[in-house]
């Protein structure tokens, strides 16, 4: 569908179908990864879902986007469920549990996109060691200082026993939108 959806089989085309597959498959994936660890068994109805959720996510880019629009994509995919997350309310829960979908998906595009990246355009002696330290920075420290970042942040916007995650949401928001800026600015590697 994606593909053929310029009319043409040109390059366009062929983009359209390499990041086509590689979303939903990844995405489908990492569904069926999640349901394993989390209940303990992969379902199909999962991995339907998680290829579903890819393929609503890369079909306005597909054919145009490349490493460098994949990342901010990904990115700015955050930025939304940060937004949705400050916005939440037991009437938007619907949006809250479908912008998760989104999220799982960006997740597994930013690494697949990086290792992509990676393979592209290191040195191969260099390959692992790169992705060792990407694997390091976003499994690792991210985590770490993110985890008093938060605690921080959580008692930053407490009033009396209860955080208001209205105003906590809207900092990880910035933080993304300002990693999307500073990848639209500096990352062209090309």
């Amino acid at each position: 569908m994606n593909a053929g959806a310029g009319v043409a089989a040109d390059g366009l085309a062929a983009n359209a179908v390499r990041t086509t597959t590689l979303a939903a498959a990844t995405a489908g994936f990492v569904w069926a990864v999640m349901g394993k660890i989390l209940k303990g068994h992969a379902s199909i109805l999962g991995f339907c879902s998680g290829i579903v959720a890819g393929l609503v996510v890369i079909t306005p880019a597909c054919g145009f986007v490349n490493a460098t629009g994949a990342m901010i994509i990904g990115v700015l995919g955050q930025a939304i469920r940060f937004g949705v997350y400050s916005l939440g309310t037991p009437n938007l829960l619907w949006l809250v549990i479908a912008i998760n979908v989104v999220h799982g998906f960006a997740y597994a595009c930013f690494f697949a996109t990086v290792y992509i990246y990676v393979d592209e355009h290191f040195p191969k002696d260099v390959r692992t060691s790169a992705q060792s330290l990407f694997n390091l920075l976003i499994l690792g420290l991210g985590p770490f200082l993110g985890n008093f970042l938060w605690g921080w942040l959580g008692d930053t916007f407490k009033t009396g026993d209860a955080i208001q995650y209205h105003k906590l949401f809207l900092v990880p928001m910035g933080f993304a939108i300002f990693a999307a800026i500073l990848l639209a600015l500096f990352f062209h590697p090309e």
